[in-house]
């Protein structure tokens, strides 16, 4: 098993070759699996599943969240950092 550790905020400083790596991954993958509170990978990282789908037309996109993509409780963190 192997990991890493990827900044893909566009608005950190170092961060463009991180999303590089993780766009070069995403071009060999089947699917993508997230779990941002809602919003957060179209919002605030830029991937929309438009811009994804545009992208990597075969691309699988899987959003989990902890409270669910809507409702009263859709904003909050489900993993403890």
């Amino acid at each position: 098993k192997e990991s890493m550790l990827l900044n893909l905020d566009p608005k950190a400083e170092g961060a463009q070759s991180d999303r590089t790596v993780f766009e070069a991954l995403l071009s060999r993958a089947d699917v993508l699996v997230e779990n941002f509170r809602p919003g957060v990978l179209e919002e605030g990282l830029g991937y929309s599943w438009e811009a994804l789908h545009a992208r990597y037309p075969s691309l699988i996109v899987a959003s989990v969240s902890g409270f669910g993509q809507t409702g009263p409780f859709a904003q909050r963190k489900a993993v403890d950092t």
